[in-house]
């Protein structure tokens, strides 16, 4: 058995990973999926006061309070700006390290800053809808989700804080993955559901890829 943390991408939530909690917690192993504050089911606590650091804790907490260790921490999209700062507080905690289609800036940089227009889209969405502070969710076709699935996004994704995107801070986690974990990958590849195209390429860094298409 295997205790695996899943860390959803902005807008979301942890709805995002239901298929894959599921055929993970068949497989007998443990599945921790936490909404990251002011998203999802947590929206009711948005706040100008959200930050990157805010997230991270939400996880870092979660790790303390359920006294996990030996943890498979998976980070999708902006999940992975969150997991590399997880893995910075406390990496005797981790056993192995995943992004999947994730951000991984350079110590110093922000999601922002590997945007083509370097968020400037997002920051004047912010201001038109959004208070100036908090990013409204792009539709579906956005994050290239299939028509099937497309509805079940749209309803499901929430404003998002614009500081998080916008942080820039170092980190000493290692900015490729540890070896993956091969049961996460063969589970993500069946819970796909026809949201995305698998491509698994072992690259010369020993990464797997599988683009997803959401942020």
């Amino acid at each position: 058995m295997t205790d695996y943390v899943l860390i959803h991408g902005a807008w979301h939530g942890s709805w995002c990973w239901a298929r894959v909690r599921s055929l993970l917690a068949a497989k007998a192993h443990r599945v921790f999926a936490p909404t990251l504050t002011g998203i999802g089911e947590r929206s009711h606590l948005l706040s100008r006061d959200i930050g990157l650091d805010t997230h991270v804790a939400d996880v870092t907490n979660l790790m303390i309070w359920e006294d996990l260790r030996d943890v498979v921490l998976v980070g999708h999209s902006y999940g992975g700006v969150v997991a590399r700062h997880v893995v910075d507080q406390m990496p005797d905690r981790i056993r192995l390290l995943v992004y999947v289609d994730a951000f991984v800036p350079d110590n110093g940089k922000a999601v922002f800053d590997y945007l083509p227009d370097r968020g400037k889209s997002f920051r004047d969405l912010a201001m038109a809808d959004g208070d100036g502070w908090k990013i409204p969710p792009p539709p579906a076709r956005f994050f290239a989700v299939n028509p099937v699935d497309a509805d079940w996004v749209d309803r499901q994704c929430t404003m998002h804080p614009l500081s998080t995107l916008d942080s820039r801070r170092g980190s000493l986690a290692p900015a490729t993955a540890s070896l993956p974990s091969d049961t996460f990958w063969r589970v993500a590849l069946m819970a796909r559901s026809n949201s995305f195209t698998p491509k698994r390429a072992n690259g010369a860094d020993g990464r797997l890829g599988l683009p997803a298409g959401m942020m």
